[in-house]
C-alpha cells in the first residue's frame, strides 16, 4: 500500500528527528519499527519536497515543535493536529492538499511566519487574530484565498 507506506515515512521521519541530536533536518527514511515517544524535544523539522501523503496526525504529540517545513508534499486532511503545537513560530504547509478552516492555528499564538498557499483551505482569516506576532503570511493559490482581515 503506497499511501500507508508513505504516511508511515512521515511518522518515522518525525520520530527520528526527535530522537536524533545530530541533525535538525530530516529526509525520507526507511520504516522503523520503534514506537514514537509521547513527547518530542526537537524544535525544528524540515522535510519539504518528499511526496509524503496522509494527514498531519503524526504531529499531535510534537508539542515542543517551533518550526515545521513540510511544503511541496501531498499531505491531506485538516489542520486539527496543529492545535497541540502551541510553540510553533514558523509553519510552512504550502503546496499540499490540506482542507478545512484555519481555526486550529489560533492555538499557535507565537506564530510569526505562516505559509498555507496552494491548499484547499476554506473559511476566513479570523482565527489568525489570536496569532498577534504573524509578520509573514502566504495564502495565494487555489481555491480563491480567504478574505484578508484588517488589523490594528
Amino acid at each position: 500500500m503506497p499511501h500507508a507506506a508513505t504516511h508511515l515515512r512521515l511518522a518515522t521521519a518525525l520520530y527520528l528527528a526527535y530522537i536524533s541530536p545530530i541533525s535538525p533536518y530530516i529526509s525520507p527514511l526507511p520504516s522503523v519499527s520503534h514506537p514514537a515517544p509521547r513527547t518530542y524535544p526537537a524544535p525544528r523539522i524540515a522535510s519539504d519536497n518528499n511526496r509524503f501523503t496522509g494527514g498531519l496526525e503524526p504531529l499531535q504529540d510534537a508539542t515542543a515543535l517551533r518550526e515545521l517545513f513540510v511544503s511541496n508534499n501531498q499531505l491531506s486532511g485538516d489542520l486539527a493536529p496543529i492545535r497541540r503545537c502551541v510553540l510553533l513560530q514558523e509553519l510552512f504547509l504550502g503546496d499540499n492538499e490540506l482542507t478545512g478552516d484555519l481555526e486550529p492555528i489560533s492555538a499557535c499564538t507565537r506564530m510569526e511566519v505562516l505559509s498555507l498557499d496552494d491548499n484547499k483551505l476554506t473559511g476566513g482569516l479570523e482565527p489568525l487574530q489570536a496569532c498577534k506576532g504573524v509578520r509573514t503570511l502566504y495564502l495565494a493559490g487555489p481555491p480563491t484565498p480567504p478574505t484578508v482581515m484588517a488589523t490594528n
